[in-house]
């Protein structure tokens, strides 16, 4: 399986959290940091599955729009994981693009991110605490998987309050969709960096080892291969 893996900054910054995922899934990856254009070499490779994470829409070419959407319609994954530059977001930009047409969500106009705490919930074992949240609809025929609840305190006790889509599923053609509407870096991670019951450290290269809990592996590993059509273990 190989990814193309846009968006975040250099491997030794924050991208090195989902790069982390890949190294240690074994899922060969190119790497290209917010702003930076594809090569035109690499839009003639071909990907399982694109994921888009913090890679704001001004970086697209409309030659890399076209080809991005010519090969999610043919069977490439196209997984977007939320960030500044995800989504509407600060600089994101997506919403009513040719790119938002293949998501499993339409993007709100305006800033879409709700910086509060909020509990990931809906999948297996208890609910994860998460630091913000992008607002998008659900497209009709779409999957919500996972919600988020607000979570607020009274009196000392967690309330939990309005729900929101936290992972949202799709289809563009033939080629498989996701949305993860927080991040996988911090700080909108908040507990998802240290989600599970031990720590593994994952080398990205020599000297760039990242330490995260083994359940936020499990996660991000399994919806991946999911959106690149492979069958992987939550």
């Amino acid at each position: 399986m190989k990814a193309l893996f846009l968006g975040e900054g250099p491997l030794e910054g924050s991208a090195r959290y989902l790069a982390a995922v890949l190294a240690w899934s074994k899922i060969r990856f190119d790497h290209r940091p917010d702003l930076s254009r594809i090569p035109k070499a690499w839009r003639k490779q071909r990907y399982d599955v694109v994921l888009l994470s913090d890679y704001r829409y001004k970086a697209w070419t409309p030659c890399a729009r076209e080809w991005l959407t010519r090969s999610v319609l043919d069977g490439t994954g196209l997984l977007m994981i939320g960030g500044w530059a995800s989504f509407t977001g600060l600089v994101g930009g997506y919403s009513g693009s040719e790119i938002e047409k293949l998501l499993p969500v339409r993007c709100v106009p305006g800033d879409d991110r709700r910086n509060r705490q909020a509990l990931l919930t809906g999948g297996k074992g208890k609910p994860v605490m998460v630091c913000g949240y992008h607002r998008a609809r659900p497209k009709p025929g779409s999957r919500t998987v996972l919600e988020f609840r607000d979570l607020d305190f009274r009196h000392g006790a967690p309330i939990l309050g309005a729900r929101h889509p936290a992972l949202v599923t799709g289809r563009a053609g033939k080629g498989r969709t996701a949305a993860f509407l927080s991040d996988c870096a911090p700080h909108w991670a908040g507990g998802l960096i240290d989600w599970g019951t031990r720590r593994v450290q994952v080398p990205v290269s020599r000297k760039n080892i990242v330490e995260v809990g083994d359940r936020y592996l499990h996660f991000f590993r399994h919806w991946i291969r999911w959106t690149a059509g492979a069958r992987g273990t939550l």
